[in-house]
């Protein structure tokens, strides 16, 4: 579904790492990959949600996680804000201008003002059990089809 996705968006490569790491994969193992593969020829970031972050200390390693990447955090619909800094500067970061920087790892975390869409992936796999015609705004229409074709998440194949 992602190379789906992403077909055509030049911008955008789908990687199958974590389909050939042992199980079972953590993060942390695909940003080790990742580092190992590049060094520092290119900059990792992490994209997530602030409702997933605020968990990053329930991770598997989550402080070699934070050295690996840096972090853009979306805020997300409903989610209290005021949590983010005391989290992060008990993780050792700096609040700078527009980022909070790590002076051990060099590590940033980016959190831009704009909001991520207020829809999770388990709201759409809800809708796509009850109320299948409203995803096609949401999800690109190959996507659509394909789960609509493979009669996944509780669609019928009639539904597309």
């Amino acid at each position: 579904m992602v190379e789906l996705a992403i077909k055509g968006r030049q911008r955008f490569i789908l990687s199958e790492v974590e389909s050939r790491l042992p199980l079972p994969s953590y993060t942390v193992d695909t940003l080790k990959y990742y580092r190992e593969r590049y060094d520092d020829r290119c900059s990792l970031y992490f994209i997530i949600g602030r409702d997933a972050f605020v968990e990053i200390e329930l991770w598997k390693k989550y402080r070699e996680v934070l050295s690996l990447s840096h972090f853009i955090v979306f805020s997300r619909h409903g989610f209290e804000n005021s949590l983010m800094p005391h989290l992060l500067e008990k993780l050792g970061y700096i609040e700078e201008k527009n980022f909070w920087y790590n002076p051990l790892t060099t590590m940033r975390i980016y959190q831009p003002s704009f909001a991520a869409p207020e829809i999770s992936s388990s709201t759409i796999r809800e809708l796509l059990g009850h109320s299948p015609s409203q995803v096609k705004d949401i999800l690109p229409p190959s996507v659509a089809d394909y789960i609509f074709y493979n009669q996944l998440y509780g669609t019928q194949s009639t539904a597309s």
